[in-house]
Order: C-alpha cells, then structure tokens, then sequence
C-alpha cells in the first residue's frame, strides 16, 4: 500500500491499494460514519422526466460519501454510503457505491486508532515490487527500479548518434549495450518483469538486440520523452498495470509451490477445520486464502467465519495471503481454499 498523504490532525489519509491484502484491510478498518472520497461511475438522466428523448448515461467522477457497509469479494472493495460531496448534478443524501481496485486510491477521512494506522503502516511494509525499466530513444538510456514507494534512478548511458549531416542513425552498439545492462540487473535484482519504454519506434531496434532470456520479461510501452517526466508518464501507463499483475501472480504461485512442499514435509495445515484450529493455537506463520473462496463463503453467509479464523492468524502474526490468479486460485481451491504454514 502506498500512503499518498496524510494529516493526522484531521483524520484524513490518502492511499493506493497496491494488492488483495490492502483492499481486504481497507475494508476492516472503515467503519460506518467515515467519510471517504473516491473515483466512481454513477448513472446520470440527461432531459427532464417527460422528455422522450430522455436519455441515461454513465458519468465519470468524484463523489464523497459517508460510509455505511462495506465489503471485499472478487479483488474489489465495496463501500455503500451516501452521497456527501461531489458535482452539482448528483443529488445530496442519494446512496451509492464505491469499488475500489487495485492500483486505485481512496482518501479516507475518520478518527483513527493508533492500532489502525499501524495496520497502514505496515501494509506499506510488505513485499517491494520488483521491476526494472528502461526509458530511452536514440540518444540516451535511463535505468529505473519500480519500488512500492518510489523509483531509483540506477544508470543512464549516452548513444552514438549520426550527426545531422550523415544517415539518421544510431550505433548498434547503443541497443546491445542497453541489452548487456538489462542482462546485468536482470541478473543482480531478479527481476520478474522488465519494462522497455520509448517514444516513437525505438522499441524495434532493442527489440532486435535483446537476448532471450531478458525478452521473455520485457514488455514494451510508449512514452513521450526520456526525461524526469516520462518516469511519472511511465508509472501511469497501463503497461506497469500489467507488469504488476505478473509480479503478483508469480508471487502467489511461488506461495503455493512452497505450500504443497509444506505439506509433503508435514509442515502445513489445510481446509477450513484444520486451519482455523491452527489458526487458534497461534501456529500458523502464513496464511494462504483463495478469493474465490472468500466470495463463496459471502454467498453461503460463511464470511464472518472465515474472517475470524483470518482474524486469529493475523493475531498470531502470521502473513495473509488472499491468492486470486487463476492457477494459484485453482490448486488452493483444490485444499479446501484456505491453508497455511504452521510453526510447530
């Protein structure tokens, strides 16, 4: 999770959601009565209730609400309230809901806990992502690594490029040497992605130079310029959206390979009964739930069961997981949707 800006004296925090963890956070600790502020759709009548040509459409905006529930199911945290602030068209007092995803923000104003914000805290804490970039044309090449928090600038080196009165082109040396620089990281940090950004049609020629094993990470996206603001132009392109959701999926699948040698060794809990008595005795030291488990259980009026057998893993400082990639989802499903490691 990312805390975009916070004042305590007013009880207002503005955050990102980076993962299923933070929206399932998000949802235990707002509570009826906050205020909380976020982008949204919203059905909007176009003409007057006569009119025949009276059109309905949906409209983009920002709109305030006091919440009044809220709920997490399917990677996505529902807030229903009702309606505060927000354009001059939408009714005061209506109700609506907020969804609210991963990669989006929220501002949230209330009267925080110092346990609460504690949780914030160490949501921001949890596991970095992990992926290098490279921002460059035919002059010059910066190399970033995408944290949680920000980004680290970690080289920039210079092309060979034609003078005006020579052909308009650049040394191949230059794609090569981008493509020994990425093999370097790639090697150093491990990275599970690598982004390759550029204006125009620059992309081919590193396309041509890259070795297989960086090709198969890289994915590619267009930028305006090389400079500090293409970074930022960068970390709003849907290409990192999708970098993201790589790392993630190979984060869950990576828990699980882990889970299923767990079990084999003897060392792991699975199914609802065994995990929640695991879960009791504080002996759990990760804690693996499928989404689609989660969703089941809302369906079923099971949820606040499970969230209390989340709840004693979480007291037992054990790390929750909520796994929704397809495959990952699929074989935890496969042990009853939830399991975990146990310490003893």
């Amino acid at each position: 999770m990312h805390i975009l800006k916070q004042d305590r004296k007013q009880g207002f925090l503005h955050v990102k959601a980076d993962t299923p963890e933070d929206l399932w956070l998000l949802s235990r600790l707002i509570k009826p009565g906050d205020t909380v502020r976020g982008s949204t759709e919203r059905k909007l009548k176009i003409g007057s209730e006569d009119a025949r040509n009276q059109k309905v459409v949906r409209k983009k905006m920002t709109l305030t609400l006091q919440a009044e529930k809220t709920s997490y199911e399917h990677e996505t945290l529902r807030i229903l309230g009702t309606i505060t602030d927000g354009p001059d068209d939408v009714a005061r007092g209506e109700h609506h809901s907020l969804s609210i995803q991963q990669g989006d923000d929220l501002k949230i104003t209330k009267e925080w806990m110092d346990w609460q914000l504690q949780k914030i805290e160490d949501a921001t804490k949890q596991a970095r992502e992990n992926i290098i970039a490279v921002l460059f044309d035919r002059e010059e090449a910066t190399f970033l690594r995408l944290t949680n928090h920000d980004h680290d600038v970690l080289a920039k080196t210079k092309g060979d490029v034609a003078k005006k009165n020579e052909k308009n082109t650049v040394q191949s040396d230059f794609w090569h040497a981008i493509n020994q620089q990425l093999r370097d990281y790639d090697k150093r940090y491990e990275p599970r992605s690598i982004i390759a950004a550029s204006p125009a049609f620059w992309k081919d020629y590193l396309k041509a130079a890259l070795d297989e094993t960086v090709a198969k990470k890289t994915i590619y996206a267009t930028v305006s310029d090389t400079n500090e603001q293409a970074i930022n132009e960068l970390l709003k392109r849907p290409e990192l959206k999708q970098a993201l959701q790589q790392d993630r999926s190979a984060q869950e699948n990576h828990a699980i390979a882990e889970l299923l040698h767990a079990i084999s060794a003897g060392k792991a809990a699975y199914g609802v009964k065994e995990v929640e008595r695991k879960a009791n005795e504080g002996n759990l030291k990760a804690l693996l739930v499928s989404d689609d488990h989660l969703m089941q259980e809302r369906e079923h009026g099971n949820y606040d069961h499970t969230e209390r057998i989340m709840h004693a893993a979480e007291r037992g400082k054990a790390d929750i997981m909520i796994v929704a990639s397809k495959e990952a989802s699929k074989q935890l499903d496969g042990l009853g949707g939830m399991a975990g490691l146990t310490r003893w």
